[in-house]
């Protein structure tokens, strides 16, 4: 797995090491992957950046997991030749990822979900409409993604992330990214 880092990511292999000695395995923080996306923007190495972007995108998404700190490097994999990224089934292992999760949850002695919630409660609203006050949007449209169609209720919300603008400091929402796709402010759209 050290080897993956410093190829895919360009690190050096003590830093490689020194991170997965510091998760206890094949993990890196997802500070870490911030600090190297950054680095990479600076040496304006972009498909070095665009993976360590896409790692941590699927971190706090689709995989994440109950501490919300760190990722399997072994994902790193699937972004190595960015080419072949677009061609997964990524909506299939999100909906393996949480049913495992929902599995180990399922425990008396868990107390907590890892996964993608906003996926699973778009998917509750979707199939069991009688549970819970699940309120639709008079403005919603069919070409946003799916889970803006119900409003979440007082106190809470949907949050709906497109892409992350090239500080990595500031997320956009998907309103927002309708608007800045194609300005020549964000020349580089890495839509989810």
């Amino acid at each position: 797995m050290i080897d993956l880092l410093v190829q895919a990511l360009r690190v050096d292999h003590g830093d490689a090491s020194e991170e997965t000695r510091y998760c206890r395995g094949a993990h890196v923080r997802l500070s870490w992957l911030r600090d190297v996306y950054e680095d990479t923007c600076l040496r304006r190495q972009w498909t070095v950046a665009a993976r360590a972007y896409l790692l941590h995108l699927v971190g706090c998404t689709i995989f994440a997991e109950k501490s919300a700190t760190s990722i399997s490097v072994v994902y790193l994999g699937f972004f190595v030749d960015l080419r072949l990224t677009g061609g997964y089934f990524w909506a299939g292992a999100a909906l393996t990822h949480m049913y495992e999760q929902l599995g180990d949850c399922s425990y008396a002695n868990i107390k907590q979900l890892a996964g993608y919630a906003t996926l699973l409660q778009e998917w509750i609203y979707e199939h069991f409409p009688s549970i819970g006050m699940r309120r639709m949007q008079p403005l919603y449209s069919e070409d946003q993604p799916r889970c803006r169609m119900y409003d979440a209720g007082k106190g809470t919300s949907i949050v709906v992330f497109r892409y992350i603008d090239t500080s990595f400091n500031s997320f956009f929402s998907y309103d927002k990214h309708r608007e800045d796709v194609h300005s020549s402010e964000f020349p580089y759209s890495l839509v989810i």
